[in-house]
């Protein structure tokens, strides 16, 4: 299904690279239009429901107060749910059902994408974890297990973590392992269901206000036995942003200052010393987020200019080297709209046809979409859209090798995708900017209606003018200053 010739979308070309892209609707929904964190399903596998978060400014923020909407592709309808608002990240797509999971509360619901179809609980916390307290969250980001019969559980209570499983059959939850330090992000291996991968967070002591930092962030955990870093030796708050590989046999990750790279988990063992070997495969000293396709051949990252108040969004074939720039320059928006956690959170979806995005570009939230088979076609790459490979039963008692991953290449300049040249691919001098948006020089751009629409937020901080100088060069690692913030 060809999502972007929807009626439902808008294109957008962006000035300098000239990829387009297909921006949802505006406040079809909502003000704010966000797409899901980058490791959950989004999409229905026939491509006729897109789920999407909604803010509503000044409401809400990163943890709490947004909700969710559907695009409904095949009727032409947009639909806001109020009652499916949630915690976190949380929210995650069935693709073979086109349902939504959410956590509330202490509670995990459901509800299918019709107007009519009604919320249904699946499960919540015990009273044995909860204790009369309010959790933080129940799931970062919700994710099903291989065998479909359980959600990742990764649930802050006070000080208290707790890692394991949610039947969704209603059973009681379990616990895998209980921890007096933040661990989140937990994410189901898409291959075995005993196995998740959690990542060790800072986090604040609601009562005294202590915050406990990071000391290890990469971490596997299997049900019956103690969690056991990925990373035991160098292991640090320096990696973050983890995903799984398609194949399930490789955690990828940022390596901050340094750039995407994945560890084959069968090399990592528990009771290790030594660091596994980890792969460098898009260097880097600016990328915050990426993702791969299921075949682990493309790669989507956004990125962070040093000492610029913006975004970039790339593309990238690791076989040829190739890379196309989809957004060069995405200014932030004002402070007091900056609540949401409005990273671009790029990722592949649909059977890997697109990338989904949030925009900012148009001055407020939006959700974006472009057609891998264009990207592909300006690297000169064929569009045709490979076999899938037949699926995989769980076997975490007899591993197999992992398949092969494509060889990365450094490769020249391609026709209408440039590159640095410098080994980070964000801010070479043919990637300059467009737009700049200094503090103090005119109104934000929205008019006068979406701010009526935004709940009357008069907001400065946000303005237009063209950028005459490139973006300061970065060649290393080391050169590159560290941006407040620019991990979260």
């Amino acid at each position: 299904m060809k999502l972007h010739l929807s009626p439902l979308f808008t294109p957008w070309t962006d000035p300098v690279s000239g990829v387009t892209s297909y921006l949802l609707a505006p406040a079809a929904a909502a003000p704010f239009q966000q797409s899901f964190y980058y490791v959950n399903p989004s999409v229905s596998a026939d491509g006729r429901y897109y789920w999407f978060y909604c803010a509503f400014p000044p409401a809400g923020n990163h943890n709490h107060g947004r909700s969710l909407a559907v695009a409904d592709f095949a009727a032409g309808q947009i639909r806001h749910f109020p009652e499916t608002q949630f915690l976190d990240a949380s929210p995650a797509v069935d693709p073979l059902s086109g349902e939504v999971y959410w956590c509330c509360g202490t509670e995990v619901w459901r509800r299918g994408p019709g107007a009519d179809d009604a919320p249904v609980f699946i499960n919540r916390l015990p009273d044995a974890i909860t204790r009369h307290r309010r959790p933080w969250r129940v799931a970062t980001h919700l994710t099903m297990s291989a065998d479909r019969q359980c959600l990742n559980l990764d649930a802050l209570v006070g000080i208290d973590c707790y890692i394991g499983v949610i039947p969704l059959d209603g059973t009681p939850v379990r616990v895998w392992q209980q921890f007096d330090r933040c661990y989140n992000h937990g994410q189901f291996s898409p291959v075995d269901p005993d196995l998740q991968l959690i990542a060790q967070d800072s986090a604040t002591n609601p009562a005294t206000g202590a915050t406990r930092g990071i000391d290890n962030r990469l971490w596997l955990i299997r049900a019956g036995a103690p969690a056991y870093p990925l990373l035991p030796a160098s292991g640090s708050g320096m990696q973050g942003h983890e995903w799984w590989g398609g194949s399930g046999e490789r955690v990828w990750y940022i390596h901050y200052h340094q750039g995407v790279k994945f560890i084959t988990i069968s090399d990592a063992r528990p009771g290790m010393t030594d660091d596994p070997p980890a792969t460098l495969v898009w260097p880097s000293a600016n990328i915050s987020h990426a993702h791969t396709d299921t075949r682990e051949r493309y790669l989507v990252a956004d990125f962070l200019p040093p000492l610029e108040p913006t975004s970039q969004v790339i593309f990238r074939d690791r076989a040829t080297g190739g890379e196309c720039i989809i957004v060069n320059f995405m200014p932030y928006l004002a402070p007091g709209l900056n609540a949401y956690h409005l990273h671009p959170h790029p990722q592949f979806c649909l059977n890997d046809e697109y990338i989904c995005y949030t925009t900012l570009v148009r001055g407020r939230a939006d959700v974006a979409f472009v057609p891998v088979a264009d990207l592909l076609e300006r690297l000169g790459l064929p569009a045709t859209k490979e076999e899938s490979p037949p699926p995989r039963q769980p076997s975490p008692s007899s591993p197999t090798s992992p398949p092969p991953l494509p060889t990365d290449a450094n490769s020249p300049s391609v026709k209408g995708c440039p590159r640095s040249g410098r080994g980070s691919s964000a801010f070479g001098a043919a990637a300059l900017g467009t737009l700049n948006y200094p503090v103090g020089s005119r109104r934000h751009p929205f008019t006068e209606g979406e701010f009526a629409h935004a709940g009357a937020l008069v907001v400065s901080g946000a303005f237009t003018r063209p950028r005459t100088k490139p973006f300061p060069p970065f060649s290393r690692a080391s050169d590159s200053p560290s941006v407040k913030g620019w991990r979260r």
